[in-house]
């Protein structure tokens, strides 16, 4: 897809920014309050495409991460030592290269890189924080408040490159940590809450902030799963209030870069797409934080897409997975890549030419006591290793609260069939990919 730049002014291939939030799960997203969390996100929707039941593969990063710059399922990639994309399997960010986009990567933490699954994407070098922390706040003085954590480097990265754009096309890629365990969003948001749940908790505030991802020596303390089935009401009302906040930071970073790319001009020629790697949990089903179901609320995440040719303020209520991601990607960007790609272009029902009904399939099998999950239709199936299996009308129980394996026995067995062929085709892959010797 080629954009005109003006009368008689060259053709010039569209840029691409994905934003990918961690852990931000899809009923987080507040667009209906006057004053919203998601102000930013929401303005992207009302100009782009917003789909109201997008789902992760997995419920944990490093597969999740495969899955979206794949198109496939993280299974098929499964190694003895974890998941490994092929170096010569062509992804997005190397299809673009190949055509002359820049493709860098501006992500916050390891996990994202351990698969290989963003191979392509360069990484710009970081390592001194506080000039580009300074730099940032000398160049863009009414964005200030938003630019008051150091934690941050890797974005402000993103932002200085936009700052200095030269004209070439590119494909950014920004990964924030954030809303994650530990929720410790920017100390300027946090005043409001300390003073609204002061006395409410048992314990000191620093204690919430630093529940989730404790340093060795403090995890049986600190280690949300542990703690979090003794927490009182209160005490979960406080954790979701410090991610809603860390949810809102993430917004207000989302605004500085469309924020931009209007200063810069190139706006209606670049497509943004905003997403989440998975979703959160706060003690429904006996589970916090994430990679330990395959409920909802781990696995239905935002996906908003907003940029040249595409309608505005469409939603979509079709269940759509990422692996149909990359292929949507490379089709709107005119490229070639993903070739095993597993998913679909979700391009056809923006069309209307939907030839079939999509089938969701979400997994987590490299983890103790490893569960898949398959949805057609309003059912939801959800298979254990143990054999157990868990069945869920979507349509009239979205918090899966009643159980109906034991009612739909025929349903049960036909998304199991499902299940099973998604299963043979992950186990061809991965035995078509293992390298000699393993």
């Amino acid at each position: 897809m080629l954009l005109a730049c003006g009368d008689g002014a060259p053709e010039r291939p569209p840029n691409l920014v994905l934003f990918i939030a961690d852990s931000l799960r899809n009923d987080a997203v507040d667009c209906i309050a006057a004053r919203g969390r998601t102000p930013y996100l929401c303005g992207l929707a009302e100009r782009g495409v917003r789909f109201e039941a997008a789902y992760a593969a997995a419920p944990w990063t490093v597969p999740s991460a495969v899955s979206l710059f794949t198109g496939a399922h993280a299974a098929g990639y499964a190694r003895e030592e974890g998941f490994r994309v092929p170096d010569d399997e062509v992804l997005l960010a190397e299809a673009l290269g190949s055509q002359g986009y820049e493709a860098l990567s501006f992500v916050e933490g390891r996990l994202p890189r351990a698969a290989n699954a963003l191979q392509g994407f360069s990484e710009p070098s970081l390592s001194d924080r506080r000039p580009l922390f300074l730099e940032l706040h000398q160049r863009m003085p009414d964005a200030r408040e938003a630019l008051t954590d150091m934690r941050f480097h890797r974005y402000l990265g993103a932002l200085r490159y936009l700052l200095d754009w030269q004209g070439e096309p590119f494909a950014l890629l920004l990964w924030s940590r954030d809303p994650q365990a530990q929720y410790t969003p920017p100390a300027r948001m946090l005043v409001d809450q300390l003073r609204v749940h002061a006395g409410r908790v048992p314990r000191p505030i620093h204690f919430y902030l630093r529940l989730g991802n404790p340093i060795p020596g403090q995890r049986a303390v600190l280690s949300l799963e542990r703690v979090g089935p003794e927490l009182t009401p209160a005490e979960i009302e406080l954790l979701v209030q410090l991610y809603h906040l860390e949810v809102q930071s993430v917004d207000d970073r989302l605004g500085r870069v469309l924020e931009l790319l209007r200063v810069q001009g190139i706006e209606d020629e670049t497509f943004v797409v905003f997403t989440s790697d998975h979703g959160e949990g706060f003690g429904a089903h006996g589970h916090f934080q994430h990679g330990n179901s395959l409920y909802e609320e781990l696995l239905r995440v935002p996906l908003v897409m907003a940029g040249p040719g595409l309608p505005q303020g469409v939603a979509i209520r079709e269940r759509v997975s990422h692996v149909d991601l990359a292929p949507t990607l490379a089709e709107l960007l005119g490229v070639a890549c993903c070739a095993g790609a597993q998913g679909r272009s979700l391009l056809s029902l923006l069309s209307g030419v939907e030839a079939e009904g999509r089938i969701v399939y979400a997994g987590s099998p490299e983890r103790e006591g490893a569960r898949n999950a398959v949805i057609e239709g309003d059912h939801k199936l959800i298979v254990r290793s143990s054999g157990e299996i868990e069945l869920y009308d979507l349509a009239s129980d979205l918090d899966e609260r009643e159980d109906l394996a034991g009612r739909r026995a025929r349903v049960a067995a036909q998304l199991r069939a499902r299940l099973e062929e998604v299963r043979q085709a992950n186990e061809e892959r991965r035995l078509a990919l293992r390298p000699a010797g393993e």
